[in-house]
């Protein structure tokens, strides 16, 4: 599925958020892959921008839809709760 990768798919999610529970209370971007797993001289530039796309833009695209909810005056996440955001890439980046 690439629905993490899509900026459309992922502003309809958070606005379904909204509609449905009146706000949206908390943001988990989860998307993260390996990526290629060949030699730098052998990985294509479109498997590494593929990586790109989903270990950090979707997070990006997730955290931006989701600060709209404040501009919007729905509460998002009270400043305390922002260490509460995981990602995947930030749990792998700490693994090793």
């Amino acid at each position: 599925m690439n629905t993490c990768r899509k900026e459309n798919d992922i502003a309809d999610a958070v606005a379904f958020a909204q509609e449905s529970f009146g706000s949206l209370h908390l943001l988990v971007n989860n998307a993260g892959i390996m990526g290629a797993m060949s030699s730098l001289d052998e990985t294509t530039a479109l498997d590494f921008e593929r990586t790109l796309r989903v270990n950090l833009l979707s997070v990006f695209l997730g955290t931006k839809h989701a600060v709209r909810c404040e501009r919007d005056g729905r509460p998002f996440l009270p400043p305390a709760a922002w260490k509460h955001q995981y990602n995947s890439l930030l749990r792998m980046m700490m693994s090793r």
